[in-house]
């Protein structure tokens, strides 16, 4: 069916806005699939406030390992607590919070956007076009559009679902990650569609 061109002009906005209130899911890609991928790269879940990686991150280092057993050539970039979690891989690039900020609070300077937009600098310049992502299950769809808006195919590794004793930690640095699965998960849900819905509404 042929669209009228006023109609055809806005599709963007109202596919972005379906996007993000009612697709929330992401697709979780196969062996095969990342075999494919250039590079793999890590987003964290946060630091302990003793500077120790959290349990998510500990989670999240635990399926990097897997992937560089089985894919040992493929280039990682993790952010840094997920690289301090598993510190015996080597990677191109880590992922580093501004000075000042050790624990790598998020802030307007430091969040999944800044972390996404080093990735694709550093796969962009080294050719690579195809990245496979590891990201806690809850803040997944936030990395995928923030990978997609820097340029880069990506495609989510599969983690384990959340739970309590799997992702929280009375010590993390965030709140809303020291326990209770409502608040964690949506507090990361609402990051998560902020983050997408600010390239309209505040375009850069």
């Amino acid at each position: 069916m042929l669209l009228p061109p006023k109609i055809k002009k806005h599709m963007p906005f109202f596919r972005d806005i379906f996007q993000c209130f009612f697709v929330w899911r992401v697709a979780q890609a196969t062996m095969q699939d990342i075999a494919q991928a250039d590079a793999i790269v890590t987003m964290a879940q946060g630091l302990l406030k003793n500077g120790k990686p959290s349990p998510g991150d500990m989670v999240l280092a635990n399926v990097v390992r897997d992937l560089h057993r089985r894919f040992p050539d493929k280039p990682i970039i993790p952010q840094e607590p997920v690289a301090l979690a598993a510190p015996e891989i080597p990677y191109i690039a880590v992922a580093k919070p501004p000075q000042g900020n050790t624990l790598g609070f998020s802030t307007m300077a430091w969040n999944t956007r800044t972390v996404a937009r080093f990735d694709a600098t550093v796969c962009l310049k080294n050719g690579w076009r195809t990245v496979a992502f590891v990201a806690t299950p809850y803040s997944q769809p936030r990395t995928q559009w923030e990978l997609e808006r820097c340029g880069l195919r990506c495609m989510a590794v599969s983690v384990p679902p959340y739970s309590k004793k799997l992702y929280d930690h009375p010590l993390s640095i965030y709140w809303y990650g020291r326990g209770g699965a409502w608040r964690d998960l949506l507090v990361e849900a609402l990051r998560g569609r902020l983050h997408y819905l600010s390239y309209w509404i505040l375009p850069e």
